[in-house]
């Protein structure tokens, strides 16, 4: 940390005495290259690199009234707190139109961290608008979007896991 700040303040007193030296555009520039290093000196040194937890596969099936959910997003709230300074880590999944879902952390449908989970669910209303489609209120009227008012809580694994259906009704 102190040999990027000793860099960071050398390279800028260079920067700085050469400022002076250019004429109108180029000390825009240098201006600019200026913060742009210092930026990147500043955000070097106050990285903190996120632990990833291993991630096991999750998948499961959705239902309101016994037809799919299509677009349900499905959140697994932690049932124990992150430690503190930590963020909780919520995966999450987007139904399809059959209703299945597959559980993503980090990237795409990875899976989630082993550990016991409370199963949240929005549905949103979609509606179509130029091509693109827009979304609207929880047609679940927020009833499960909550850790308190959970679905049924889950246990992932350290294996492949399958949800049990979910049938909201």
């Amino acid at each position: 940390m102190i040999s990027v700040h000793i860099q960071t303040t050398v390279t800028l007193g260079i920067l700085l005495k050469t400022m002076n030296e250019l004429p109108g555009r180029a000390w825009h520039r240098a201006v600019v290259v200026t913060y742009c290093i210092l930026f990147a000196s500043i955000q070097s040194g106050c990285e903190k690199r996120i632990q990833r937890l291993p991630v096991y596969q999750v998948s499961g099936k959705i239902l309101v009234n016994g037809h799919p959910a299509e677009h349900a997003q499905i959140s697994l709230q932690p049932t124990k707190a992150a430690p503190k300074g930590e963020r909780a880590i919520i995966p999450n999944a987007v139904a399809q139109a059959d209703g299945t879902f597959n559980v993503g952390t980090y990237t795409g449908s990875d899976g989630a961290p082993a550990g016991e989970y409370a199963i949240t669910v929005i549905w949103p209303t979609v509606t179509q608008e130029g091509g693109e489609e827009t979304f609207g209120p929880d047609r679940l009227k927020g009833l499960y979007r909550l850790p308190d008012n959970p679905l049924p809580k889950f246990k992932v694994q350290e294996h492949d896991n399958e949800i049990p259906t979910i049938d909201i009704r």
